[in-house]
């Protein structure tokens, strides 16, 4: 839950499909990393990659 805040809080509504991906994601490491990356991306397209 917090990577999609920190996604909504830096680049407004998230795309359905970038959420669903998210969403299916159970690995804490994986989150975390996900969460750093929402952080310092400089755009949804960048976070993207880091998937």
């Amino acid at each position: 839950q917090s990577v999609l805040e920190a996604l909504d809080l830096r680049f407004g509504p998230i795309p359905d499909g970038l959420r669903d991906s998210i969403e299916a994601i159970a690995d804490p490491e994986k989150l975390r990393a996900l969460h750093r990356a929402a952080i310092v991306s400089d755009s949804l397209d960048s976070f993207a990659a880091s998937l």
